[in-house]
């Protein structure tokens, strides 16, 4: 499973929050607090990440409302996983920003930055269920692009949520 900017920000949340577990059975106050500190920044943290997926939304409410069910959670909190679900509820639109970011992206002078956006935009959109039929053929045409001469080697990770797209949108052949 490739490793996203959430599930990063949950492997923190759940390390600081072991942590915080451990320390309040010594009853340490001072230690407590600071590693419940360190627990809720890294909670709020992984909150507001975006979420990759249904599955990650829904690991943020179960922890909102199961791990903190006497909580009162602020406002920032809420809306940041209201803004995951109208996402993650029209991927096309998350599909348009990124490929138009892109788009911008690569009309720029190249320079170091400018390259590694690049590569972060394009890692992105790979890694992504493809929301329609169109953006099957946008990966399939920038993964085999033989403009140049050749087609760039691709290792399997990189490539295995487009074989899943145009598999489930065009059928098993």
């Amino acid at each position: 499973m490739a490793t996203t900017p959430f599930s990063t920000a949950l492997t923190d949340y759940r390390s600081f929050r072991a942590e915080f577990n451990r320390i309040a059975e010594l009853d340490d106050d001072d230690d407590s607090r600071i590693a419940g500190t360190a627990s809720d920044q890294a909670l709020g943290r992984m909150i507001a990440t975006p979420s990759s997926t249904v599955a990650d939304l829904a690991t943020k409410l179960e922890t909102m409302l199961v791990e903190y069910e006497d909580s009162e959670w602020d406002a920032d909190r809420v809306r940041a996983i209201a803004e995951d679900a109208r996402r993650l509820a029209s991927p096309g639109a998350r599909w348009d920003a990124l490929t138009q970011q892109l788009a911008a992206v690569e009309a720029m002078d190249a320079t170091d930055e400018s390259i590694d956006e690049a590569g972060r935009l394009i890692g992105e959109i790979m890694a992504m269920p493809a929301p329609n039929a169109a953006a099957v053929r946008w990966k399939l045409d920038y993964v085999l692009d033989a403009s140049g001469g050749s087609t760039g080697c691709y290792s399997a990770e990189y490539l295995k949520q487009l074989v899943a797209d145009y598999r489930r949108a065009l059928g098993e052949a």
